[in-house]
C-alpha cells in the first residue's frame, strides 16, 4: 500500500437556488475524511456540517472505490464543481449536499448535514457586526447627501453669480450690493407674498424668468405699498424694462406710469388701470401674465420680452440695489 498524500486540501464556492437563497459551501479533504461546512446566508445565520470517513462513502456509491485516500477525490471533485454538477437540498430544519449522477457517478449520491445551532453569543455577535455595518452605510450616505447638498449650493451660487454682474451692469452708477429678498418659489408665488417681502422697499430689480430660462425685468427706484390693496400709480423717473437674457434695456418716457398697482393687477409697468403696459395677475406661477401696446416704455417691449406677449413665470426673484 503506497503512503498517503501528505497534506489535506479545500474547496471554497458559493451556491444559489431557484428560491435565491444564497449558500457558501466549504469542502474539506483530509487523509481519511471528507466534510462538508455549508453557511446559509440568512439571519440568523444558519450552519450545517457532515464528515464522512471512506468507509462510508464507498458504500454510497462505488464511484468512490476507486480513491485509496480522501484526498485524491480532490481534482474530480473540483471539475464536477465547476461543471455545477452538483446540487444543494435544503428543507426546513435539513439540508443535502447531492452530487449528481454523470460519468463515474452510477447515481446521485446525497450526503446529509446536521444543523448546527448558532449561539446566543454568534446571534449576539452578527447583531453588532450588522449594527456597525448599517452605520457605516447610514454615515457614508449622510456624506454623500452632504456632498449632494454643496453641490446644489454651489450650482445655485453660480447662477446667481451670473445674474449679479449683469444686472449691475444696467446701471450707470454701478451698484455696491444686491440682496435676494424674495424667490417665488421659495417664499409662495402669490401677490401677498411678494408684499409680504418686498412692500414698502425700494430700488427694487424684479426679475422674470419665462420657458428657455429666458430673464427679464423692471427696476423700481420708488418705495412700493405695503400691499396691492388700493389702485396705485408710482411714478418713477428712474425706471427702466431690461432683457437680462438679451442684454436690452429700456427707460421710462412716461414717469407717471412707471408702476401701476391694483387689486386684479398686482404689479404692472406702464399703461394705466386695467390696461397695463407689461402685467402681472395675482398668482405669479400659475396665472398667464402679458403684455399690451402701451407705450409708456416705448414700443420695442418685445425686445424685452422675446417676443412673447403671454408669459408664466418660472420664477421671480427680487433683489435690492445697494448703492452706497
Amino acid at each position: 500500500m503506497t503512503a498517503p498524500p501528505p497534506t489535506s486540501s479545500e474547496l471554497k464556492f458559493e451556491y444559489d437556488n431557484e428560491l435565491n437563497q444564497k449558500f457558501e459551501i466549504i469542502i474539506y479533504f483530509k487523509t481519511t475524511q471528507f466534510s462538508i461546512v455549508l453557511n446559509v446566508n440568512s439571519f440568523p445565520k444558519e450552519f450545517y456540517e457532515g464528515s464522512f470517513d471512506l468507509e462510508e462513502l464507498r458504500k454510497k456509491n462505488k464511484f468512490f472505490k476507486m480513491y485509496e485516500y480522501i484526498n485524491e477525490m480532490y481534482n474530480d471533485i473540483k471539475t464536477i464543481i465547476a461543471q455545477k454538477n452538483y446540487l444543494i437540498q435544503k428543507l426546513e430544519n435539513s439540508c443535502s449536499f447531492i452530487l449528481k449522477k454523470q460519468f463515474g457517478i452510477s447515481e446521485d449520491v446525497i450526503l446529509p448535514l446536521k444543523k448546527k445551532n448558532s449561539d446566543i453569543k454568534d446571534i449576539i455577535s452578527e447583531l453588532c457586526e450588522k449594527n456597525i455595518s448599517l452605520t457605516k452605510k447610514f454615515e457614508n450616505l449622510s456624506e454623500e447627501v452632504q456632498i449632494l447638498k454643496k453641490e446644489i449650493l454651489e450650482i445655485k451660487e453660480f447662477i446667481e453669480y451670473e445674474e449679479i454682474p449683469k444686472i449691475k451692469n444696467l446701471f450707470e452708477k454701478k451698484p455696491k450690493k444686491l440682496k435676494l429678498i424674495y424667490q417665488a418659489t421659495k417664499n409662495g408665488g402669490e401677490s401677498i407674498d411678494f408684499y409680504k417681502y418686498c412692500g414698502e422697499k425700494n430700488n427694487l430689480i424684479v426679475l422674470f424668468e419665462i420657458k428657455n430660462n429666458y430673464k427679464f425685468g423692471a427696476f423700481i427706484s420708488q418705495k412700493l405699498p405695503k400691499d396691492s390693496s388700493k389702485k396705485i400709480k408710482i411714478r418713477d423717473e428712474n425706471a427702466f424694462l431690461f432683457s437680462l437674457t438679451n442684454n436690452k434695456k429700456l427707460k421710462i418716457l412716461e414717469p407717471e406710469n412707471a408702476i401701476v398697482i391694483s387689486p386684479d393687477y398686482p404689479l404692472n409697468f406702464g399703461g394705466d388701470f386695467g390696461s397695463n403696459e407689461i402685467y402681472t395677475l395675482p398668482s405669479f406661477l400659475k396665472n398667464i401674465s402679458g403684455m399690451t401696446p402701451k407705450n409708456s416704455y416705448g414700443d420695442k417691449k418685445k425686445e424685452i420680452t422675446n417676443g412673447q406677449t403671454s408669459f408664466v413665470f418660472q420664477e421671480v426673484k427680487v433683489y435690492q440695489v445697494m448703492f452706497d
